[in-house]
């Protein structure tokens, strides 16, 4: 049997589908839904700057974090997506690997990927396709989709 698992990702659900056979139709797998992807960063936890104190003098002065509250978030979200593709792999259910997503989403989860994952991945589409149907999906990904 040769499966191909699409992973269709924004920063707040996923749903993995497979296409179990060459130009069959697309099959709900799972569905994954990250609500802190929705939320701002003042809603994560405190975007406001830090403060240090110099250790002589009174000087006060602020710096920023290099990840946003809700980047963090992204980020995390990421990688347990990329964690359930590679068990998936390890678990051989399935053969390639067709990630979808908006291209800043799409570079974290390729980023999170094990290299025996990203092996596997024989195509993506840098566009939020998040709420198309089954139908719509297999439709926009023909050109990406094994048809033979």
């Amino acid at each position: 049997m040769s499966t191909t698992w699409i992973l269709v990702a924004e920063r707040s659900s996923a749903k993995v589908f497979a296409q179990r056979k060459l130009g069959g139709d697309l099959v709900l797998v799972q569905e994954i839904a990250h609500p802190d992807g929705r939320r701002e960063s003042h809603e994560l936890g405190s975007d406001r700057p830090g403060r240090t104190h110099e250790a002589r003098g009174s000087v006060v002065s602020t710096f920023e974090p290099r990840h946003t509250p809700a980047e963090n978030a992204a980020d995390a979200f990421a990688a347990s997506l990329a964690e359930i593709v590679n068990k998936g792999r390890n678990d051989h259910a399935y053969e390639r690997l067709i990630l979808v997503a908006e291209p800043r989403f799409l570079g974290l989860v390729r980023g999170a990927l094990s290299h025996a994952t990203a092996a596997t991945v024989t195509g993506s589409l840098d566009k939020d396709l998040s709420v198309a149907t089954a139908d719509e999906l297999r439709h926009k990904l023909a050109h990406l989709l094994p048809a033979v």
